[in-house]
């Protein structure tokens, strides 16, 4: 990955996004699930940029996709995750990325739709500018050992069997398993 804009700026326009919209925590991933940049605002400290994190997002949005399949629909370009404290918002930005925004529950789901999409462009001219060339912003996460670790940790904690043993595969110099 080549970076192109200052990640200074990049930080400051995501944190003032989040203040925007009122949300505790906004994160960038790839389709893939690797955290591109987050924001936490007022003091939250419930999440982090993790690998878990952003395979987590990816994955549930990759469930939804298979879901608008089977439902006849072309696809979905976002979700809604909704619990008695907080609430989830995700959304498709340009063809390589996704968004995700965490509010209280008490906030309105609609004004946070309508404050993501006025802001999408800037949030992906953003990525963008983060990637140089867009080939090249997917990250590969099956050389990343972190990503692999916690993405098979998450995978066991997920279906709690004893019996499933997960266990990741070294990847070679030249990038073949």
């Amino acid at each position: 990955m080549t970076i192109a804009a200052p990640m200074g700026l990049i930080d400051e326009r995501l944190q003032d996004f989040a203040g925007t919209v009122h949300a505790q925590y906004v994160v960038i991933v790839d389709v893939s699930g690797a955290v591109v940049r987050a924001a936490a605002v007022n003091g939250y400290i419930g999440g982090a940029a993790s690998p878990a994190l952003g395979a987590t997002i990816a994955g549930a949005f990759a469930s939804a996709q298979s879901m608008a399949e089977l439902m006849g629909a072309a696809a979905f370009t976002s979700i809604s995750l909704t619990g008695s404290e907080s609430q989830l918002y995700i959304t498709k930005i340009g063809a390589n990325w996704l968004l995700g925004v965490l509010f209280a529950s008490g906030a309105h789901e609609g004004y946070v739709r309508l404050l993501t999409a006025q802001h999408e462009q800037e949030l992906l001219q953003l990525v963008t500018d983060f990637c140089r060339e867009p080939e090249d912003a997917a990250v590969s996460l099956a050389q990343d050992e972190t990503f692999q670790s916690a993405f098979a940790s998450a995978i066991h904690d997920l279906f709690k069997d004893p019996e499933i043993q997960i266990q990741s595969e070294t990847v070679r110099e030249n990038g073949a398993y």
